[in-house]
């Protein structure tokens, strides 16, 4: 199997960068990637702008990593999630 299509969800026939830069970036990209998934996994909805930034700046870095549907529905789903918490405990919505 290919190391690219390994990082993607669906195979990438055109990567901006090339496989040996990507290569670099991993470690960096594991501590990350690492650091979001316990944000996630303890639904720390303070920080899914976080995440959500991640997501974007991934897929920008990497055409293909996700679909523009699945990357939409992804940053949806966390901005209806902080939404619905800072209603729930009457914080503003745009904090200062």
């Amino acid at each position: 199997m290919n190391g690219l299509y390994s990082l993607c969800f669906v195979p990438c026939t055109d990567a901006s960068l090339p496989f040996d830069a990507l290569q670099l970036l991993a470690p960096p990209v594991r501590l990350v990637s690492a650091a979001l998934w316990k944000v996630l996994k303890q639904r720390d909805v303070v920080q899914y702008g976080v995440v959500e930034e991640f997501v974007t700046s991934a897929c920008e870095t990497v055409p293909g990593l996700l679909t523009v549907r699945h990357q939409g529905k992804l940053a949806l789903g966390l901005r209806g999630r902080v939404r619905e918490t800072r209603s729930a405990l009457r914080l503003p919505l745009h904090p200062p």
